[in-house]
């Protein structure tokens, strides 16, 4: 029941919702459009943290960031 409850607000929502138009020449940006991704992820050995590489300026090299 509840299975089935969530499907059809998601379809409904997901009809309803807006959506965004994007052109050729901005998803051929790549990295530029999105932004540098994060890679690299890992978890911390007790398993609270996640650790990755990330560089959002585009300096030279990424650092080591953690999120909890």
């Amino acid at each position: 029941m509840i299975k089935n409850t969530f499907i059809l607000a998601f379809l409904i929502l997901s009809i309803n919702g807006t959506s965004q138009t994007l052109k050729l020449e901005e998803i051929m940006k790549g990295e530029s459009f999105i932004g540098n991704q994060p890679t690299n992820g890992r978890w911390s050995l007790d398993g609270k943290k996640v650790y990755f590489e990330w560089n959002p300026k585009d300096e030279l090299g990424a650092s080591t960031y953690s999120w909890q």
